[in-house]
């Protein structure tokens, strides 16, 4: 996933699910080609019961686009993975429960926060300071939105996800003006290159 574009990412969604079939801790076959549980975690997949994962069908390309995506990760080309429609209403309610989504707009808030503290702080820290903690705060906040389960608007109110991003977007060029001096030093653009860029790493050995 593109953090900057995870709009992008997503359409909506008309109430059908993903599934993934016949997966189960005690049959996963973590000897072939990867983890097929981690896969279906890391696509935000949850068990729905025994033996089938399932998540909303919102992503941009559809049902064949994640089973390619589960592909890569290492799901067994025997694992079937197809649209569900029409579950029963106690089904569809224990589905929509899967993700703890007050959790997840709570995390979005707290990533905010840390973010607007942060981008105001940097500009008086010393300048070695200022880039470990742009640097990891932005690596942190990043992440969390690469692994963010994308979940529908009738789920997840988009507009903190989205309020998120547009934070780190601001952070981002904070973070950049931080380490401009330092990358200069070493024929490096800030503008073109973040700051974990992995030639400084292997050039000075890391902060």
């Amino acid at each position: 996933k593109r953090w900057r574009t995870l709009d992008q990412a997503v359409r909506p969604w008309d109430g059908t699910w993903v599934a993934a079939l016949g997966i189960t801790a005690r049959t996963a076959d973590r000897g072939s080609r990867g983890e097929p549980l981690r896969a279906l975690r890391f696509l935000a997949f949850r068990e729905l019961v025994p033996g089938v994962h399932v998540r909303p069908d919102n992503l941009a390309g559809g049902v064949a686009g994640l089973r390619g995506h589960l592909s890569a990760l290492g799901l067994a080309p025997s694992v079937l993975v197809t649209a569900l429609h029409e579950l029963d209403r106690l089904t569809e309610a224990r589905a929509r429960r899967l993700w703890d989504v007050r959790a997840l707009g709570r995390a979005y808030r707290e990533a905010r926060a840390a973010l607007t503290a942060s981008e105001a702080r940097l500009p008086r820290l010393p300048p070695r300071e200022a880039m470990v903690e742009s640097f990891l705060l932005g690596g942190r906040t990043i992440r969390q939105l690469v692994l963010d389960p994308l979940l529908p608007e009738s789920l997840v109110p988009a507009a903190e996800r989205e309020a998120l991003v547009a934070a780190m977007r601001r952070y981002d060029r904070v973070g950049r003006a931080s380490w401009a001096s330092f990358m200069r030093g070493f024929d490096i653009l800030p503008e073109a290159r973040t700051p974990a860029d992995l030639r400084i790493v292997e050039r000075v050995g890391g902060l």
